[in-house]
């Protein structure tokens, strides 16, 4: 089944980064800029949303040659960025994967913002991994099994509240059906110790990031 790829307009995805997620049935939206980054990727978005203000002109010209939906908002007066307007869209189309890309830049609180909104998202039942660089981090609320190699690192971080009853096995620091406080360093830097780690808790959400090697 297809996945929706988000590029936003961060930090630059490496292109071979890019075309490790990318199969060619995927849906290509781009948060504004974004568009760019996957032209140049050797990409054409489907669908660029935004109020392109990071989108030069030059670009724009470029890019309406192709087929290509675009939804345009106003610069003022407007509610969201330009990443959580991509978010939304793709959320409506009921995708079972969603990958992102470009969350990470020079603002600190559009990626912290990011982050807390596909967090929130608990109607969301499938899987939304956000991709910089070698890292890949997940949003979970039960449980996960990530694939990985013996030594790369991984950390687990409360959002919002408590994570209880956690569980971790197959790592160098396992845990069972123990309590990660909010705001607390103690599920941070574990290891792989075999293939893969399975990660549950009973209540809570948590941002699970992998270090891949």
């Amino acid at each position: 089944m297809k996945k929706a790829i988000i590029i936003a307009h961060g930090n630059k995805p490496d292109t071979d980064v890019l075309k490790r997620y990318i199969d060619k049935d995927d849906l290509i939206i781009c948060a504004d800029g974004g568009a760019e980054y996957a032209f140049l990727a050797g990409y054409i978005p489907h669908v660029v949303v935004g109020d392109m203000d990071s989108l030069s002109k030059v670009q724009q010209t470029n890019l309406k040659k192709y087929d290509i939906e675009w939804i345009s908002y106003p610069k003022h007066p407007k509610y969201q960025t330009d990443a959580e307007l991509a978010i939304q869209h793709v959320l409506k189309e009921k995708f079972k994967q969603i990958v992102m890309f470009g969350i990470y830049g020079s603002r600190v609180d559009q990626s912290l913002a990011t982050i807390l909104f596909i967090a929130k998202q608990q109607q969301f039942d499938g899987q939304f991994v956000i991709v910089e660089d070698k890292q890949e981090i997940q949003i979970v609320s039960k449980s996960i099994e990530i694939k990985g190699k013996e030594g790369e690192i991984f950390s687990v971080i409360p959002l919002q509240q408590n994570a209880t009853g956690v569980s971790i096995v197959r790592a160098m620091y396992p845990l069972k059906t123990q309590t990660i406080p909010y705001g607390s360093t103690l599920g941070i830097s574990n290891e792989f110790k075999k293939s893969s780690v399975k990660i549950s808790l009973q209540k809570g959400v948590v941002l699970v990031i992998h270090q891949r090697k």
